[in-house]
């Protein structure tokens, strides 16, 4: 723990870790020194000189909740004013992380990664841009929300068909047709900009629209996109899940998100 702590004390974000944090990552399919690294960690913080009470959802979010509960209960401790830091063990397998990553984002707050579990990739890179970086000052003024205005969740990626893209672009042509203003990011989303340019940009895109639409994947985009929206409080309509069985599941939250924003 001595390396760790002395590595991690020289960045400064970890010297912003103050009363309160939230810790976003998974154990369920680490390594044990992975696990280790984590469980060290979080200790040192909580039994450090200047101890803090650090939210790890596995431990520390009611698990017999059911889904939308779990994240509402995992929102409200990123969103909690004494967590201006969130610290961050970034794998780029978990589903959850991503979901929280949108959320942090959502609520204005730093990041810390204590650990790149997954060190490449778009959203490691992003993580990294953000951390050094930082985020702009906002400036205080009253939200405007375009009530008909949609934000649609619907990622496209190397493996998502022709005939899949032609589908959501007949959507977008319909809401449109009847008077909705629709942001795609697919579509509309900034082009040649850093990677924390473009999820801000998202953010003040989120932040405007009336509601959310998504067509759900499985993609870490719209893990992301969808804690986004959770973490800006839009009303969700699922134009296109998949099926689920008993248990949570996203699948299954996102349902329930929908029913509980039902107008």
């Amino acid at each position: 723990m001595e390396q760790i702590e002395t590595n991690m004390e020289s960045r400064e974000r970890y010297s912003q870790i103050k009363d309160k944090t939230f810790v976003i990552g998974s154990v369920r399919n680490a390594t044990p020194e992975v696990v280790e690294k984590f469980e060290d960690f979080v200790n040192y913080l909580e039994t450090r000189e200047e101890p803090v009470m650090v939210h790890l959802p596995h431990r520390d979010t009611i698990q017999t909740n059911t889904g939308l509960q779990i994240c509402t209960q995992n929102e409200a401790a990123i969103a909690d004013p004494d967590a201006p830091i969130i610290v961050i063990f970034y794998d780029e397998t978990s589903q959850g992380s991503h979901f929280d990553i949108g959320a942090t984002l959502a609520n204005g707050k730093e990041v810390f990664v204590a650990e790149y579990i997954s060190e490449e990739g778009w959203f490691a890179d992003l993580l990294r841009e953000w951390e050094e970086r930082g985020l702009p000052a906002e400036v205080e003024q009253e939200e405007v929300v375009d009530e008909e205005m949609v934000f649609l969740i619907a990622d496209v990626d190397e493996k998502t068909s022709q005939q899949e893209i032609s589908r959501i672009q007949n959507y977008v042509d319909r809401l449109e047709k009847n008077g909705l203003k629709v942001y795609w990011p697919y579509m509309d989303g900034p082009k040649d900009v850093s990677k924390l340019e473009k999820v801000l940009e998202y953010r003040k895109a989120m932040k405007m629209a009336g509601s959310v639409h998504t067509f759900y994947t499985t993609t870490n985009k719209t893990f992301f996109f969808l804690g986004l929206g959770f973490g800006c409080k839009k009303p969700l309509t699922v134009v296109k899940n998949v099926e689920y069985g008993p248990g949570k599941s996203y699948p299954r939250m996102i349902d329930e998100w929908q029913e509980a924003t039902r107008v």
